[in-house]
């Protein structure tokens, strides 16, 4: 049975988390995406949300960390996405990947990295990719075997949206004037459910 998320104390905005979902993930179609170089793939994820934003300090993370912990009794599992090495490796263990993309599951809740801060906040279990954009999909379909069946998923990309259609996207945005370096995502602000920024 589906149920939904109903957030009543986020400081940010009330949203509807429509986490839960009866269909798994299905990335077997993804082979075939590649092998044939379509140039659009998309495919349905429920029980997931998706987190972007307009750049660094956009608040991505602190809402990440917010909603694990309130829904951390649910078994909520943390997804971080990055297109950078990450040169702190320091309780991750690598569980799948190749030499284009890594994927680790974060156990060190003593590191400040923002997969850590996923794990102290209560997540069940943290992922952390390590991708370039064009193998994300391939990547995140290389992470499925490792999510629990059912469990409500989180994941920091904004990227992973051009990939997969999630049951919420929500895009944290800089509040005008900041003079942070903006990200170009033009073309996820139409797809995202919900935007908000700190002063919302």
């Amino acid at each position: 049975m589906r149920g939904a998320l109903i957030i009543c104390d986020l400081r940010f905005a009330i949203c509807d988390l429509r986490l839960y979902g009866l269909s798994t993930f299905d990335f077997r179609l993804y082979g075939l995406y590649r092998l044939y170089g379509l140039s659009t793939f998309m495919t349905k994820a429920e029980r997931l949300l998706i987190i972007g934003g307009t750049g660094r300090d956009s608040g991505k993370s602190t809402l990440a960390a917010h909603l694990i912990s309130r829904f951390a009794d649910r078994g909520v599992i943390g997804i971080k996405i990055t297109p950078h090495d990450h040169p702190d490796v320091s309780g991750l263990t690598l569980i799948n990947g190749n030499d284009i993309f890594q994927v680790y599951e974060e156990k060190n809740l003593a590191s400040d990295k923002d997969s850590a801060r996923m794990l102290k906040a209560g997540a069940l279990k943290v992922f952390l990719i390590v991708s370039p954009e064009s193998y994300l999909g391939e990547a995140f379909s290389f992470l499925q075997p490792f999510i629990i069946p059912g469990a409500p998923v989180i994941c920091e990309s904004p990227a992973l949206r051009r990939y997969v259609e999630p049951d919420l996207f929500i895009l944290m945005m800089h509040t005008p004037g900041n003079s942070v370096k903006r990200k170009n995502i033009d073309d996820l602000i139409g797809l995202s459910d919900l935007n908000l920024s700190f002063n919302d």
